[in-house]
């Protein structure tokens, strides 16, 4: 396997046989060489952010629509079987969202008229170790983080939106186990597996499961983001993939909690730095 990565941070893999390449997707010719022989691509870089990239919109567009616009002409020139790319269900009024849904359009233009055999799972809410603290802002790294340090628990609008939650474990075999399934999907899919909550009823479990004493307080909603979650299901890849058990929730949160126990002070320093140094 071969990772193709802009970011120089150490990733810890189990399996040695993986080869990691610094790489930006906006350099067209090393995407190319990196591609040959190469059957199939996970497309999953890109800009990631809610109000976050309000502050660099021409970058978020650049890496966010050009860069898999690359992706897909190395692809096609370099003979890919099949290329994944994963979007969002709910459509809120940002740059993220308009640029996933972008590419989204992008991706199935490319495989209707170059046959690339396109992918594209629309994911809900994704948490797990190893999932970043700044500079964007995710609930449950977050709140886990604050229940952990004794924190208030920052909750945006009055915390009765929607959320589903998929476990990173599970969101990779839903995504590699959909790659290869052997038919065509002209259409997106969605994964749901009935996890829905409220963003008040996460921060209360987080809470629970950290034995923590912090309390929730309310925040002005973000720049780009809903109020209202609506969950509106497209094809589930569920149907397809009959044999899948999902990580229960609490059992997920739990790994969750251990490894940002786990992390360094110098993370922790960091992260109560950039969040909470101006206060």
């Amino acid at each position: 396997m071969l990772v193709y990565d802009i970011s120089n941070t150490k990733v810890v893999f189990k399996q040695s046989s993986i080869v990691i390449i610094n790489g930006d997707i906006l350099d067209l010719q090393k995407l190319k060489k990196c591609m040959q022989d190469v059957q199939d691509v996970y497309h999953l870089s890109g800009m990631l952010g809610t109000s976050e990239l309000f502050n660099d919109p021409h970058r978020a567009v650049d890496i966010n629509i050009h860069g898999a616009l690359n992706v897909l002409e190395a692809a096609i020139q370099m003979g890919v079987e099949k290329l994944f790319y994963p979007t969002k269900p709910n459509e809120w009024k940002n740059l993220y969202s308009a640029t996933v849904q972008t590419v989204e359009h992008c991706c199935l233009a490319f495989q209707q008229a170059y046959g690339l055999d396109v992918r594209i799972l629309k994911l809900w809410n994704v948490y797990g170790p190893h999932q970043k603290l700044y500079p964007v802002r995710k609930a449950v790294p977050m709140f886990i983080f604050q229940a952990l340090h004794g924190l208030p628990l920052e909750v945006y609008g009055d915390g009765s939106q929607m959320v589903e939650l998929l476990y990173v474990e599970e969101a990779g075999r839903v995504i590699i186990d959909y790659v290869h399934l052997p038919r065509v999907f002209n259409e997106p899919l969605e994964v749901g597996f009935g996890t829905k909550m409220t963003v008040n009823e996460l921060a209360k479990a987080i809470i629970q499961l950290c034995d923590s004493s912090s309390r929730i307080v309310h925040v002005p909603m973000r720049r780009g983001e809903a109020f209202i979650q609506k969950f509106t299901y497209l094809d589930n890849i569920t149907r397809y993939l009959d044999h899948f058990i999902p990580t229960p929730l609490h059992e997920g949160l739990k790994r969750t909690i251990k490894y940002y126990r786990e992390i360094s002070l110098d993370e922790v320093v960091q992260t109560k730095r950039f969040y909470y140094g101006n206060r």
